[in-house]
């Protein structure tokens, strides 16, 4: 197996592993806002950062970043 399908797959198995994680974070909280008005209405909604797949897309730009500013683009021995 050569070098770059080595990082390929720890690049693919670290990817999963923090989506995973991040989505067993997200499924554990709750939040529940509600208002009351002078109706008795009551609303409930989640806010944009406790879905699992924006954590997951984050964490991929983060690695894709961090890789791409260690890549020195040259071979080494």
């Amino acid at each position: 197996m050569n070098r770059s399908a080595k990082w390929i797959r720890a690049l693919v198995a670290t990817i999963v592993s923090q989506a995973f994680a991040l989505k067993a974070f997200a499924d554990s909280t709750v939040v529940d806002i509600t208002s009351r008005e002078t109706s008795a209405s009551t609303s409930t909604s989640t806010v944009w950062y406790t879905n699992w797949w924006i954590w997951a897309a984050a964490v991929g730009v983060f690695l894709i970043v961090v890789i791409a500013l260690t890549n020195r683009g040259g071979r080494s021995a």
